[in-house]
């Protein structure tokens, strides 16, 4: 199952021009290995609507792998992923307990 994307876009309420609301991300216990090499061992994370991050780590610590997996363009091994935001978007994709 595919990710949708954690983005709607919105009427400003003054303005009548769209701009784009941002989902909030909650990751719980991501878990993902290539064959027996463990590369993420349960991260948890969350990222509030709006809010700037940034994901900082040596080479090869698994940072591009949970990008990916955020994306929908890789399947964690286990774990939750999830994206909140209003009623108007359309963005709720779990994972499911592994």
């Amino acid at each position: 199952r595919r990710a949708a994307s954690p983005r709607a876009a919105v009427a400003a309420p003054d303005r009548g021009r769209a701009f784009v609301r941002m989902s909030s991300i909650t990751v719980a216990n991501i878990r993902k290995s290539f064959g027996t090499v463990p590369v993420l061992r349960s991260v948890d994370l969350g990222i509030e609507d709006g809010e700037f991050f940034t994901l900082l780590g040596p080479s090869g610590c698994g940072k591009t792998t949970l990008l990916r997996i955020i994306a929908g363009l890789a399947e964690a091994d286990g774990g939750t992923l999830q994206f909140d935001s209003d009623a108007d978007a359309v963005s709720n994709y779990s994972l499911g307990p592994c």
